[in-house]
């Protein structure tokens, strides 16, 4: 046998098939890797799907304790101040707890903290430094506290507080359940978490409530960690993120959190832990065996080729190597252009090209995307070049204003001019500050620009908190050239009223809404001021803000009206489309 050279058709053989293979390893590598990342995202995908599903099995729990301390606190027993075992509402109170087994107790207590009845057989006990009595109390309305340690018995419980008003509509009593934290253990058992997975509750102040299944590590009553519990905070209602455990493991961290009320605070936090290593474990496997595989028929390959080398000779190797060339050359379109044939290089050519086309289609791919990439880029500069042609029709609007005023008060403009004319200028940068923040650079979000603007002219007019502002707005958009007369609309009502409706030693109540009427939005601006006079006519006024009130209605294609309910409202009907 002679000796083996790269010069020779075997060395070029066998090089021909170990290129072939390399490029396959890369495939199975890259396989690998995005079946790992699909993985991923299922898991981060049904791990939000579950968490969700939890978050309302422990909304109707606090559903269901709502209801029951709703009713209770109708009847007259309830609302008496009568205290002690034999009184009527402690044998409802132990019907209500033998019922309702999660429950840890229920409680009648007096405004001042003292237990008046109880489902279980002590009293004498005060608890006006819960927080659930606290909040019940303070905010006359259904509220959840935190994590306790019951001091009836000596459990962990999550306690809910039911304000009960008297027959005169004061506070007579407050109704209390305790939720028992063990409770949880049952509900959430089959739940099939793989291993290293967890699911725990914590309270408003990052107090863990629950934790399945249990460990040392993160025992009831302490704090969750810090980095996770801050996360959540800043975050939306519902989040994944990837934290490193109190036991060394990373994990996938989904959280969901439970409010009382769609604007009030959370008071509850649930979480899923789902191990990352576990999740892409199969995706691994799956790789391992496929470079495992790939190697053997490497290996086969060659031998065949040793083996068989005097029958697969001449042009055929010479098509498989020149292509297998081509390829790591960057030629994707290279093809062997054998037929097909059930020999090894037969099928040897065969997975060439058909690695080649798959390299092909995905460069193909790759291309198609970066083109769609520059054709968004395009179109984005599109509308900026039509922001920036907006924004100088919005400076010659400044300008337009500045002439108006001196117009109508003479050069100077009156003593209010600057201050006027720097409230509208504001409206305006407001309305591009939004458009900046905003993912949809196509209109402004009034729900969002409503509350800050009149914010900023109620500080500007009213430094003193005169001014006790309220304000409601439904979602709606409006693109950029009906946005700019809205702002400047609103800003001229808005100070028109910190104006007018200010008295000297008083406040002043100013509330702002925007509703939605069919297809039309309707702008109120109220204030508690002394009122309209009875021939009041904006178009009449010596006022040049409420003369520019009534054209930048019709400019949004709207109309103005007024009226006097408690002081001076003023209405705003315009197209919402």
């Amino acid at each position: 046998m002679g000796r083996l050279t790269f010069s020779s058709i075997r060395a070029a053989l066998l090089t021909a098939v170990l290129l072939a293979a390399l490029p396959a390893l890369g495939l199975v590598l890259n396989s690998g890797v995005e079946h790992a990342r699909h993985l991923e995202q299922e898991a981060r995908t049904e791990a939000l799907r579950t968490v969700e599903s939890l978050a309302q099995v422990q909304e109707r729990i606090t559903e269901n304790t709502r209801q029951i301390l709703s009713t209770l606190a109708l009847m007259p027993a309830f609302q008496s101040p009568a205290r002690g075992p034999d009184c009527p509402c402690a044998a409802l109170l132990r019907k209500v707890l033998a019922d309702n087994p999660l429950f840890l107790n229920v409680i009648k207590v007096n405004p001042r903290g003292e237990v008046l009845a109880t489902a279980l057989a002590q009293e004498g006990v005060n608890i006006a430094d819960r927080p659930h009595f606290r909040l019940a109390v303070d905010s006359g309305a259904f509220a959840a506290g935190e994590y306790i340690v019951s001091r009836f018995t000596q459990e962990p419980a999550f306690a809910f507080g039911q304000p009960v008003p008297g027959p005169d509509g004061q506070l007579a009593n407050v109704l209390v359940a305790a939720f028992r934290l063990s409770s949880y253990a049952p509900l959430f058992e089959s739940l099939r978490l793989p291993q290293g997975g967890f699911l725990g509750l914590a309270d408003r102040n990052g107090t863990r409530l629950f934790y399945h299944p249990p460990k040392q590590t993160n025992p009831l009553g302490r704090p969750v960690p810090p980095a996770i519990w801050t996360l959540v905070q800043a975050g939306p209602d519902k989040g994944l993120t990837v934290q490193m455990g109190l036991d060394g493991v990373r994990r996938l961290v989904a959280y969901k959190k439970l409010r009382l009320a769609p604007r009030g605070a959370p008071y509850m936090v649930l979480f899923l832990g789902l191990p990352a290593d576990e999740v892409t474990a199969p995706a691994r496997e799956a790789m391992a065996r496929n470079v495992v595989l790939l190697v053997c028929l490497a290996l086969f390959s060659l031998g065949c080729a040793w083996l068989f080398d005097r029958t697969v000779l001449g042009r055929r190797l010479k098509a498989v190597t020149a292509t297998a060339a081509r390829i790591r050359a960057g030629d994707l379109s290279a093809r062997t252009g054998l037929p097909a044939e059930d020999t090894d290089l037969g099928l040897l050519a065969q997975a060439l090209d058909s690695m080649a086309r798959a390299l092909q289609e995905r460069e193909t791919e790759r291309a198609q995307a970066a083109e769609a990439t520059v054709r968004s880029l395009r179109e984005k500069e599109t509308l900026l070049r039509e922001i920036h042609h907006r924004v100088k029709n919005n400076l010659q609007l400044i300008l337009s204003l500045v002439r108006l005023q001196e117009v109508h008060q003479g050069d100077s403009g009156g003593a209010d001019f600057p201050a006027r004319m720097e409230n509208r200028v504001r409206a305006m940068a407001l309305v591009h500050e939004m458009l900046y923040e905003s993912a949809d650079l196509g209109g402004v979000d009034l729900a969002g620009y409503i509350p800050r603007l009149a914010q900023a002219v109620v500080r500007a007019s009213s430094p003193a908190g005169g001014v006790r502002l309220s304000v409601e707005a439904v979602p709606a958009r409006l693109v950029l050239d009906r946005a700019v007369p809205f702002a400047l609309l609103l800003n001229e009502l808005l100070t028109n009223a910190c104006k007018h409706s200010l008295r000297p030693g008083q406040a002043c109540d100013l509330r702002v809404e925007l509703i939605r009427d069919g297809a039309d939005l309707v702008l109120s601006v109220a204030d508690s001021g002394p009122g309209l006079c009875q021939d009041f006519d904006p178009g009449q006024c010596p006022s040049l803000g409420l003369r520019l009130v009534v054209s930048l209605s019709e400019q949004l294609g709207g109309g103005l009206t007024w009226e006097n309910r408690g002081g001076a409202v003023f209405l705003v009907r315009f197209p919402g489309g």
